[in-house]
C-alpha cells in the first residue's frame, strides 16, 4: 500500500498495531512464560524445520550456533521455538546455553485458559520478549516476531536470522539487513514501528 500523505500512512499503521493483534489470552499466558526467563534477559531462536517449503534455508543446530553465537551474550538462555520433532536435535545448542522450549515453560501458564490453537501464537509472543531474536529466513512466522518486538520496544528490533553468520561487529552485520522491496514480502518492514516511535503509545 502506497500512500501520497505521510500522515495517513501514519495513521493507518497506528490502527494495524492497536486494533489488530492477538487476544489478550494470548499476551497472559505469555507473560507467565516469559517471567520465569525474564523480560529481555534471554535471546530467542525461531528454527522451522517440518514443513516450510524453502528447505535451502535448513540447517543443523552447530550451524546455527556458529552464525549467532558472537550476538549472544556467554551462557546466555535460549528460547527455541521450533517444529522438529528429535529433541536431541538442539543439543548443541545446549551445550554452550541453556535451552528453553515450549514444554519447559508450559505448566508457568497452567491456571491460564487458552486453546491449543493459540500455542504457537503464544510462543511468537515469547520470542518476541528477547533481548535478541533470530528467526528463519522466508518464514512469515518469523516476520512478524520482528514486528511485535518492534510495537514493544525490544532492545534490539534489527531483523536477524539463525541461517545468516554474524560477527558481533555492528558495522558488519547491518550489511545483513533487510532491503524491503515489492518482491520480497516475507520480510518486515521496519517502518511499521519505527514510524509509530514518537508517539508515545507503545502497546
Amino acid at each position: 500500500v502506497l500512500f501520497a500523505d505521510k500522515q495517513r500512512e501514519v495513521q493507518f499503521k497506528r490502527f494495524w498495531r492497536d486494533h489488530i493483534h492477538y487476544p489478550r489470552v494470548v499476551f497472559e499466558a505469555a507473560s507467565h512464560m516469559i517471567a520465569k526467563m525474564g523480560l529481555f534477559a534471554y535471546s530467542a531462536v525461531h528454527i522451522r524445520r517440518n514443513d516450510l517449503q524453502y528447505k535451502e534455508v535448513f540447517q543443523n543446530a552447530k550451524a546455527t550456533l556458529r552464525n549467532i553465537d558472537q550476538l549472544l551474550y556467554p551462557g546466555e538462555t535460549l528460547y527455541v521455538a521450533t517444529d522438529e520433532t528429535n529433541d536431541g536435535f538442539f543439543d548443541a545448542l545446549r551445550e554452550k546455553h541453556t535451552v528453553y522450549q515450549w514444554k519447559d515453560v508450559v505448566r508457568e501458564a497452567q491456571n491460564v485458559q487458552y486453546s491449543d490453537k493459540v500455542i504457537n501464537i503464544i510462543e511468537q509472543t515469547i520470542c518476541a520478549g528477547g533481548r535478541r531474536f533470530f528467526g528463519t529466513q522466508k518464514s512469515t512466522f518469523t516476520s512478524y516476531i520482528f514486528r511485535m518486538r518492534g510495537y514493544i520496544g525490544a532492545p534490539d528490533t534489527n531483523e536477524y536470522w539463525h541461517n545468516i553468520q554474524y560477527t558481533g561487529m555492528k558495522s558488519v552485520d547491518l550489511y545483513a539487513q533487510p532491503k524491503v522491496t515489492g518482491n520480497n514480502y516475507m520480510m518486515e518492514d521496519p517502518s511499521m514501528w519505527e514510524d509509530l516511535v514518537d508517539d508515545g503509545s507503545h502497546q
